[in-house]
């Protein structure tokens, strides 16, 4: 009888790595495509640092954090296969949620600082880089404190909200 409460065989080990590969191609190639597409009126430098804004942020990691733990979980036992149902409901509803708080809201500011306009002043632009971080911040905040995931007085900046 083994101690290790986690330990897997090791086929579930390799399934599991074999089939969270394509997660890890698909973010690589996303963000390279966000990179090498060029948009009109809209700078490559600015869209590099929303890019990072996002992956340093948002809850970007959070959510390829759940798709690799959806992706694994089915090879671990028996009894995880047959419970990928419950699984397969809680997992796009946790996705959705973060993805409409975490990276939603921001991108509605920064839509609304850069003006519902066909043409974008660079101002405006200036403006949605100083904002974006503080954008993806708030937001992070308004998702824990909404969530319960932590008390506000364990926030700090937000004492009462």
């Amino acid at each position: 009888m083994s101690t290790d409460y986690f330990q897997s065989h090791t086929i579930s080990l390799i399934l599991s790595w074999i089939f969270s590969i394509p997660i890890v191609i698909a973010a690589i190639a996303g963000l390279v495509s966000m990179l090498l597409e060029k948009e009109e009126g809209i700078p490559r430098l600015l869209l590099i640092w929303i890019g990072l804004c996002i992956i340093v942020l948002s809850p970007f990691r959070y959510m390829v954090l759940q798709l690799f733990m959806a992706t694994a979980y089915p090879f671990q036992s028996f009894t995880a296969f047959f419970t990928l149902f419950l699984l397969g409901i809680y997992i796009p509803i946790v996705l959705s949620i973060l993805y409409a708080i975490g990276l939603g809201l921001p991108f509605l500011g920064m839509l609304a600082i850069a003006g519902f306009k066909t043409t974008i002043s660079k101002t405006r632009l200036f403006f949605v880089a100083v904002a974006c971080p503080f954008l993806f911040f708030l937001a992070i905040i308004f998702f824990i404190m909404r969530s319960h995931m932590l008390l506000t007085r364990h926030i700090g900046l937000m004492q009462k909200m």
